[in-house]
């Protein structure tokens, strides 16, 4: 059984949308919606997604400016981003909880964070608890049960 992402509760901030995060990996179609949010596409990904490309780390990870400088210096640089990005940002988020209602947006990247991998679609859950006050929680599938 998957461990489902909750529905934006009824006293959540104006405007959210039903939101979570997951990995490539670990996603299930009963999640919700796919949302790619990586600056590269999933070679090996089987669901059908969308894409959000306000939220990708373009020239975050690669750029040579930020060739060797810590995490949080990298987090803060995609913190800028989304601030300048943000009513992108809202309007893309908005345009998919419109055409997939009912349904959470389950927002994709390839690291494992349970792992302690560094990543950007949990730097964008924080951003979107700091900016806005929304809940967007990682949601991960239930273990496979083991038969002995």
């Amino acid at each position: 059984m998957t461990e489902h992402p909750p529905e934006a509760p009824p006293d959540a901030p104006a405007g959210q949308p039903p939101l979570a995060t997951c990995s490539f990996k670990t996603y299930t179609r009963d999640m919700g919606v796919a949302v790619r949010i990586t600056v590269g596409r999933p070679r090996f990904f089987r669901h059908p997604y969308e894409f959000v490309a306000a939220l990708a780390p373009f020239g975050i990870f690669n750029a040579p400016e930020f060739e060797g400088k810590p995490m949080d210096v990298k987090e803060a640089a995609f913190y800028r981003r989304l601030d300048s990005k943000r009513e992108e940002v809202l309007a893309a988020l908005g345009a998919l909880a419109d055409a997939h209602p009912g349904r959470t947006l389950v927002l994709l990247c390839y690291e494992d964070v349970h792992a302690g991998d560094a990543c950007h679609r949990t730097w964008a859950a924080n951003w979107f608890a700091d900016r806005l006050g929304w809940d967007v929680p990682e949601v991960s599938p239930a273990p496979e049960p083991r038969l002995f």
